[in-house]
């Protein structure tokens, strides 16, 4: 078993041979039969075919070797330049037709030179048209739509129409926080679904069309499966890309997954089938696969355990709610909630001790490893980290029968050949390129290791003998090795991670090893739960049991090891250019093979450019004047400002809709610009859509101070409860402030509060609005809140001001926004912090229309 072992701890790594008939190495696992026995009855060959045979197992043997020496992997370069193909597509303005004529012509040169034999010159000329290849693909599914797209009919203002489609996969019900105290709108439950739009009706008017498009509605659409028919009631818009510095860009990853167009309905009455597609037999049979185990899941797991088994087992993490997800990110182990190599190497695992146990032959064991790997890509909508696993145990297992050995880089090269072929988009896709980075540092620490084992490289020094000697060294051994993998994948993935979640997470490198038993016996369960539920029913409620006591332990161990201080740290952003340098001289390191002069350069290029690269991030990020950044979180407000000696303040953040969404807005505009921290915060007042992001934001990022009136702190709220218990979880020091208070923000900045006065008593919370005047080289920017009612009487009696910046008061509404408060300020600018497009009129005709 342990070359199977082998295969799956680092992807694949099986004894054999890479070409020939399948003869054996010296590493295999296999009986010795050209050695006589006296009580051996098998055939053996004579001496004349015992020599020959040897000689041919030389000959292969001197073959591999030579192809790992000296780097004959015929499928690594084809795949780097099939890469290389998309990103010259990406970065030029090349069209279609260049990419395609260049590839046919030079595939043709490359057939005439390599039938006259100069292989060097067909090698180059391969490895060009392969070059065009991937370009040629990546223009055909990233720029081009076809003539009758859905996406061409609509534009990024939102438009009523009926919409004819084919639903293409299973809706699935996000739940917005369950406890519903710092949510107002919408509500807490929404499918979301993907669809194959048909038509496109207005009237009496059908215009047939085509391309995919993301269905959202409020409610449960549980009546829905893949392939049914349905007509939708309701809006369709193009998706907008990002409105925030540092927000993520939802457009381009619909685009990534080929889909152009949005579309809404109001309920799920609004969405109505029509009858089932007989041609979508295969994506139905997924659908109803998928039920069977959801329910099955459903019936055996507590409450707890349900959302994180649905995400280990099918990668479904629609019910992990965020606080869930936060501990798993924080703690180093996300990587369990994705299905991914990972997954798949232990049902590898599984189905292998179960063919052993079943005393299987080779084939009946490749065949039954190939089926249930096979199966479970297919259920999982084989995403890119699972079809990657699932392609390099395909063709580690294929060969197991013929005892060939697999170069383990050329089948990662083929695995990276189909899944970029497939779609050239999964080459910026975070959780593709962890997963083939992972792969990587797995595979370059499984050489060391055995080139430390044939060299006969130091080991443990013990100094007793006996039983302790025989139980505790395996297991040392067995730690040692996994230390240094583990460290390896955290070495070579953590610029990526860092890159694309902006988190570095120690403690992962610490809990990772320990917990691999644990995620093998609770997956192991896990997959025997699911085969009991279809095969054997009477033993469900035996894996069910142990399945949800593992999935208890591993929560546990997930949520200590996230509260561990020092176990994460946020950072801000990484410039693109030092981590392309990373990789670059990882890649050399990774190449370097037993070249020690290489090795010796580029370990020592690596330890000198993470120095240069924690040198240049210690340095503080400050604009040369003052930057004063109203965030777009819809109905809401987040204000930042950052001063010309670095200092950072924050006013409000909080939105009507989801409150983690205000957070990573938030964050995003941080980090993105170099920040790590926040020295202060302004809470205006207690309507939740200005504060309800503060609890989380508490959690990620260092405060340095809160500050509020003493309005604000109505601790019968349950909102406000939460902030104040936050900050004083976090140490985050609070401030009480009224009218004529100065807060210094830098050497030339200082914020006057304007109101409320320490006597004022406001008829409701947004007459008790924090109004702040910042000041900086003679401008002014006023941020008001939502004050209204008698707090804008009391502002308004205080001496007129010219404002050059004015943050309209309550998002813009009329009642705030009196004609008065445009003369007493006169702005030169308007900023409004809403999303209702419907009161610029009313501010022009307030205000005036300059």
């Amino acid at each position: 078993m342990s070359n199977l072992m082998n295969a799956i701890g680092t992807d694949l790594l099986l004894p054999g041979a890479e070409n020939g008939t399948g003869s054996m190495s010296q590493t295999d696992e296999q009986p010795d039969r050209s050695v006589g026995h006296p009580h051996d009855s098998t055939v053996r060959p004579n001496s004349g075919q015992a020599s020959q045979a040897a000689a041919l197992c030389a000959e292969k043997g001197r073959s591999l070797a030579s192809a790992r020496a000296g780097g004959i992997l015929p499928a690594v370069p084809i795949a780097a330049c099939f890469a290389l193909g998309i990103l010259a597509d990406r970065w030029t303005t090349l069209p279609a037709e260049f990419w395609i004529v260049a590839s046919f012509v030079g595939w043709a040169a490359w057939v005439m030179v390599w039938r006259t034999g100069r292989l060097r010159p067909a090698a180059v000329l391969l490895c060009f048209s392969c070059l065009c290849l991937g370009a040629a693909q990546d223009h055909r599914t990233w720029f081009l739509v076809r003539r009758d797209d859905i996406a061409l009919f609509a534009s990024e203002q939102s438009s009523p129409a009926i919409i004819e489609a084919v639903v293409v996969s299973q809706p699935q019900v996000h739940t917005l926080r369950s406890d519903g105290r710092l949510r107002e709108w919408p509500p807490p439950v929404r499918s979301i679904c993907v669809v194959e739009c048909q038509a496109l009706r207005s009237g009496k008017d059908r215009r047939p069309v085509s391309g995919r498009a993301r269905l959202q509605t409020f409610g449960r659409l549980s009546n829905l499966q893949m392939g049914d028919e349905i007509i939708i009631y309701g809006h369709f818009r193009r998706p907008r890309g990002p409105s925030n510095p540092g927000e993520f860009d939802f457009r381009r990853y619909l685009r990534r997954q080929r889909i152009h167009c949005l579309i809404w309905a109001d309920s799920p009455e609004a969405v109505r089938s029509t009858g089932e597609r007989q041609d979508r037999m295969l994506a139905r049979l997924r659908s109803h696969a998928r039920e069977v185990c959801q329910a099955g899941l459903r019936r055996y797991l507590s409450p707890r355990g349900l959302p994180v088994a649905k995400a280990l087992l099918l990668g479904d993490r629609t019910g992990i709610t965020e606080e869930v997800r936060k501990a798993f990110v924080e703690s180093g182990t996300m990587h369990l909630l994705a299905i991914s190599g990972l997954h798949v190497g232990i049902l590898a695992m599984f189905l292998w001790s179960l063919a052993r146990l079943l005393r299987l032959p080779p084939s009946g064991l490749a065949a039954l490893v190939l089926a249930g790997v096979g199966v479970y890509a297919f259920v999982t909508d084989a995403r890119p980290p699972v079809l990657r696993a699932t392609i390099l145990i395909a063709i580690t297992v294929a060969v197991f029968p013929c005892y060939r050995r697999v170069l383990s880089a050329n089948s990662l090269a083929v695995a990276a050949l189909i899944l970029l072929f497939r779609n050239p988009s999964d080459l910026f896709e975070p959780g593709a390129q962890l997963s083939f980075v992972a792969v990587i540092a797995l595979l370059w620490s499984a050489r060391r290791f055995r080139r430390r084992d044939q060299t006969g490289g130091p080991d443990l020094d013990w100094q007793w003998g006996g039983w302790l000697r025989q139980v505790l060294q395996p297991c040392l051994r067995w730690l040692r090795r996994g230390y240094a993998m583990s460290t390896a994948v955290w070495l070579f993935s953590a610029p990526l991670v860092a890159g694309y979640f902006n988190v570095v997470c120690p403690v992962g490198l610490i809990i990772n090893v320990l917990l691999i038993p644990i995620v093998v016996l609770t997956l192991w369960f896990g997959f025997g739960l699911i085969a009991s539920i279809t095969a054997l029913p009477s033993l469900a409620p035996v894996f069910g049991f142990g399945f949800d006591r593992l999935l208890g332990v591993l929560l546990d161990v997930v949520a200590l090891a996230s509260t561990w201080r020092l176990g994460h740290l946020y950072i801000p952003d990484i410039p693109v250019w030092w981590g392309l340098g990373f990789y670059v001289l990882l890649a050399g390191l990774v190449a370097s093979g037993r070249s020690r002069q290489i090795t010796w350069i580029t370990t020592r290029g690596l330890a000198a450019w993470l120095v240069f690269g924690l040198w240049t991030g210690l340095q503080p990020s400050s604009p040369q004047s003052l930057r004063c950044t109203f965030l777009d979180v819809g109905h809401g407000c987040a204000v930042l400002v950052e001063t010309p000696g670095g200092r950072t303040l924050l006013y409000d953040v909080g939105t009507l809709h989801n409150p983690h969404r205000a957070t990573k807005l938030v964050e995003g505009a941080l980090w993105s610009s170099g920040r790590s921290c926040v020295d202060l915060l302004i809470l205006s007042h207690s309507d939740s859509d200005h504060y309800n992001g503060a609890p989380e934001l508490f959690g990620d990022v260092p405060v340095g101070k809160l500050v509020l009136t003493r309005s604000f702190l109505q601790l019968d709220q349950e909102g406000v409860n939460d902030v104040c218990q936050a900050a004083a979880s976090h140490g985050v020091r609070v401030e009480l402030v009224w009218a004529g208070d100065r807060i210094r923000l830098d050497r030339n900045v200082v914020g006057t509060v304007l109101h409320p006065a320490p006597d004022f008593v406001g008829e409701h919370d947004n007459a008790n609005s924090l109004v702040v005047l910042i000041e900086f080289a003679g401008r002014r920017i006023l941020l008001c809140g939502d004050i209204d009612g008698n707090g804008l009487d009391a502002l308004l009696r205080q001496p007129p001001r010219t404002i050059d910046v004015l943050m309209a008061p309550h998002h813009g509404s009329k009642r705030s926004n009196r004609p008065e408060l445009a003369g007493w300020a006169r702005p030169r600018l308007l900023v409004v912090s809403g999303d209702d497009r419907h009161t610029r009129k009313m501010l022009i005709d307030a205000y005036g229309p300059s």
